[in-house]
């Protein structure tokens, strides 16, 4: 067997539990407190290695968050690749967090209790905007203050990920209400209201190796739908 490629994994093995052992950290509030002993300990791994993928503690949460990001990104991504309206677009959002949070614990408590360093990675920040700003370009929603809706996004998404943390099926129908009322302040928040806020709405499903959109009322009900499709 090669040396060579045996200390290569060695070296991924250990740089990954590291970084579940920081993930660990996160999402039991414990960041800010928790020392480099423990977390090698915690890892599994001899604390004279921890030196040889990252220079203190600050670099290692901050590799951390990095991949909490890179994985909301990409949830955020296939939850709405299939999707146009601006509003469903919104919606299948914040219904993409609370499935996160569900079936991760650990990503919605580290998500809890990172709430703003994450969200406001610019990653995040521009999935997050970006229908808003079509939905404006659109006349579709109606906002004079971006940053004031984005807070309001931002509000909503923590108040989904703590909900998603309570028993099974706590989270589904209240989402999906106050999916539609967020969408709804967003169409009609200066001036006369232009549209009728609908109960229909999209999300993603595979289908013949794709995603398509499925429209239609409650995505609790389009689930179902889906897995029998």
């Amino acid at each position: 067997m090669d040396s060579s490629g045996v200390r290569v994994r060695g070296a991924r093995r250990t740089r990954e539990a590291l970084l579940r052992a920081a993930w660990q950290a996160l999402a039991t509030g414990r960041a800010a407190t928790v020392g480099i002993a423990e977390l090698t300990r915690n890892a599994g791994v001899a604390t004279g290695s921890f030196y040889n993928h990252f220079e203190g503690r600050e670099e290692l949460f901050a590799a951390t968050i990095a991949e909490v990001v890179s994985e909301l990104a990409r949830t955020l991504d296939d939850a709405v690749s299939c999707l146009e309206d601006p509003a469903d677009v919104v919606r299948a959002q914040f219904r993409a967090f609370a499935e996160a949070g569900v079936s991760r614990p650990d990503f919605a408590a580290a998500m809890t209790a990172e709430g703003y360093r994450i969200l406001g990675a610019a990653e995040i920040r521009r999935r997050l905007f970006a229908p808003i700003r079509a939905g404006v370009a659109a006349s579709r929603f109606r906002i004079h203050d971006s940053g004031a809706v984005m807070d309001l996004v931002d509000g909503v998404v923590l108040a989904i990920l703590r909900t998603s943390q309570r028993p099974p099926g706590a989270a589904g129908g209240w989402v999906d209400a106050l999916a539609r009322q967020v969408v709804a302040l967003m169409e009609q928040a200066t001036g006369p209201a232009g549209y009728a806020v609908s109960e229909d709405h999209a999300v993603c499903v595979e289908r013949d190796g794709a995603r398509h959109p499925l429209v239609g009322q409650g995505l609790d009900l389009l689930a179902g739908v889906a897995a029998k499709d």
